[in-house]
């Protein structure tokens, strides 16, 4: 109980942890992202309360293939593209505008990641108090994934 009051009074996040806002696969090529804003709302609701930094952070969307002679398993992955850090809710919109108007979707690269004819060109916008990066980051943790 205590717990929730303190979360209702944001001294603590309600539900810890980074949260992603939007995909371009969402939106149609070369058009900005499409960014809900009730997914950035809850996305500032699980960050750490301030002071902790809050970052926008890009990342591009891709799945890694171990081969058959590796039992076949695939991984998804991303691979930091941009990270921003801001100060108040306002930056955090302002960021989101930018970052998806200069990472819109790539034509060429309409097929998605599921695709074996993906060349990159899709990303997904995160809300985190770190800034960006690679996942997984430890490769031998692809084979167990």
């Amino acid at each position: 109980m205590l717990k929730m009051f303190s979360a209702l009074w944001r001294t603590e996040p309600i539900a810890s942890g980074s949260t992603v806002v939007a995909y371009t696969a969402d939106g149609e090529n070369h058009q900005p992202v499409a960014i809900d804003r009730y997914r950035v709302r809850d996305g500032l609701l699980r960050l750490a309360p301030w002071p902790a930094p809050i970052f926008v952070n890009v990342y591009e969307e891709d799945k890694q293939y171990g081969g058959s002679e590796e039992g076949g398993w695939w991984v998804s992955t991303r691979t930091p593209k941009h990270s921003e850090q801001v100060v108040s809710t306002g930056d955090v919109w302002q960021a989101l505008w930018g970052l998806s108007e200069r990472f819109a979707r790539n034509v060429a690269n309409s097929q998605g990641t599921s695709s074996v004819v993906y060349d990159g060109g899709e990303y997904s916008f995160w809300l985190e108090n770190q800034p960006a990066e690679f996942y997984p980051s430890d490769p031998e943790a692809w084979r167990y994934s």
